[in-house]
């Protein structure tokens, strides 16, 4: 299976994917970690890819508020 990374605007973050059916946020940083977080709605990643600062907003919306595990 091939994943579609979506590329953001961040000085930490290169981008994510998203898997609509099981609400499942993969986010791909910078550094080569990749941090898998269950259960987010596609309102939320649609709020995070248009957001002026992607890296705030996951610290704001996403981090501590979803269970994320490293991949």
């Amino acid at each position: 299976m091939s994943e579609d990374i979506i590329p953001v605007e961040s000085s930490t973050m290169k981008g994510f994917v998203y898997d609509d059916e099981t609400e499942q946020l993969t986010l791909i940083f910078t550094n080569g970690a990749r941090y898998m977080y269950e259960g987010v709605p596609r309102e939320l990643v649609e709020g995070f890819k248009s957001s002026e600062s992607p890296g705030r907003f996951f610290a704001r919306e996403i981090k501590g508020v979803y269970p994320g595990v490293r991949q």
